[in-house]
C-alpha cells in the first residue's frame, strides 16, 4: 500500500477507490449487499448449512469475494454470458482456496489488519483495469496480491496439516462448503445491481444527447426496458452501437424499430460467420 501511495498512479487508483465508496448510491448497494448476506445466513442455518461458528468466515468472505464482485458489478453488462462464467469461476481453484483460507486465519490482530489491505488492493486492481493507468502500476498491484495469497496458500496448507487429527470432520466440511454456497447464492444480487446500473448509465448517455420532453424520455426508457429486459450485455451492445439513433427517437414505436433493426443485423452477421466458405474459384484452366 505504501509503495502505491508513492506513485501518480496508484494515488490516483486509491483516490478513484474512496471516492467511490463514499458517493451514496455505493453506500445504499453495500447495505443492500449485507442485506442479502443476511438472507444467505438464515436460509444457510434453516438447511443446517451455516452455524455461529462460520461466523468469522461468512464476515471474511463478505470482504474478499462479494464485496469484490459488487465492485467489479460493470461487468454484467461488458460480458457476455456474466452469470454462467461466474457459476463456473465459484466451482474452481479460487474458491476453493479462499475456503481453506477461512479455515487456518493467521489470527485475528493479521486478519483485521489483512482484509482491509486485501479489499482496496482488489479494488485498486479492478480500478486500475478499467481506466488508463501506467501498465508498471497495474503489474505492481497484481503482483502484490498475487504474493500476499501464496503466502497465506502456503500457512493454511502448512497449519491444516500440523492440524487434521484433531480437526472435526463435519465441520471442515460445512466451512470448505461455505464459500461455494455463499458465491452462488450471492450472484443474482450482484447480476441485480449490474443490470441496474447498465440501463442507468445508458439512460444517462441517451438523455445528454437530447432535449426531449420527459414524457418522451420516460417513453423511450420502457420501450428499452420491455425490449432487452435481463438481457444485461445485449442491451450493453446496442447502445454502444446504437446509442445517437436512440436518443433521436420520439416514441415507444420507434424504439422498438430500432431494437428489431439492430437483432435482424446481428443475426444476418451471426449467419454469415457460420455460413461455410466457397471453395476459391480455380485461377486458370486446366489443360485436357
Amino acid at each position: 500500500m505504501v509503495a502505491a501511495l508513492m506513485t501518480a498512479g496508484g494515488r490516483r487508483g486509491i483516490s478513484a477507490c474512496f471516492r467511490a465508496l463514499v458517493q451514496w448510491k455505493v453506500a445504499i448497494a453495500f447495505s443492500l449487499l449485507g442485506a442479502w448476506i443476511v438472507c444467505e445466513v438464515v436460509v444457510g442455518q434453516w438447511l443446517t448449512l451455516w452455524n455461529t461458528s462460520l461466523t468469522t468466515d461468512t464476515v471474511i468472505w463478505g470482504v474478499t469475494v462479494a464485496s469484490v464482485l459488487l465492485v467489479n458489478m460493470a461487468a454484467v453488462g461488458r460480458e457476455k454470458h456474466y452469470l454462467r462464467k461466474q457459476v463456473i469461476a465459484a466451482m474452481t481453484l479460487p474458491v476453493i482456496i479462499a475456503g481453506l483460507l477461512n479455515l487456518f486465519v493467521p489470527g485475528l490482530v493479521v486478519e483485521l489488519v489483512l482484509q482491509p489491505v486485501l479489499f482496496s488492493l482488489g479494488a485498486m486492481s479492478i480500478v486500475l483495469q478499467s481506466e488508463s493507468h501506467p501498465e508498471q502500476v497495474k503489474k505492481f498491484i497484481n503482483a502484490l496480491l498475487a504474493l500476499i495469497w501464496l503466502a497465506l496458500v502456503a500457512y493454511a496448507v502448512l497449519k491444516g496439516a500440523s492440524l487434521w487429527p484433531h480437526l472435526d470432520k463435519h465441520e471442515l466440511v460445512l466451512q470448505l462448503a461455505l464459500s461455494l454456497w455463499l458465491s452462488l447464492a450471492v450472484l443474482p444480487f450482484v447480476y441485480l445491481v449490474g443490470l441496474y446500473g447498465t440501463y442507468e448509465s445508458a439512460f444517462v448517455m441517451i438523455d445528454l444527447n437530447t432535449q426531449a420532453p420527459l414524457r418522451v424520455r420516460l417513453a423511450r426508457r420502457v420501450a428499452l426496458l420491455v425490449s432487452f429486459q435481463f438481457k444485461a450485455h445485449e442491451f450493453h451492445e446496442f447502445i454502444k452501437q446504437r446509442q445517437w439513433t436512440v436518443s433521436e427517437a420520439t416514441s415507444v414505436r420507434e424504439v422498438r424499430r430500432l431494437v428489431r433493426e439492430y437483432r435482424a443485423a446481428r443475426l444476418e452477421e451471426a449467419e454469415r460467420e457460420l455460413a461455410p466458405q466457397s471453395p476459391a474459384a480455380p485461377s486458370g484452366r486446366h489443360s485436357p
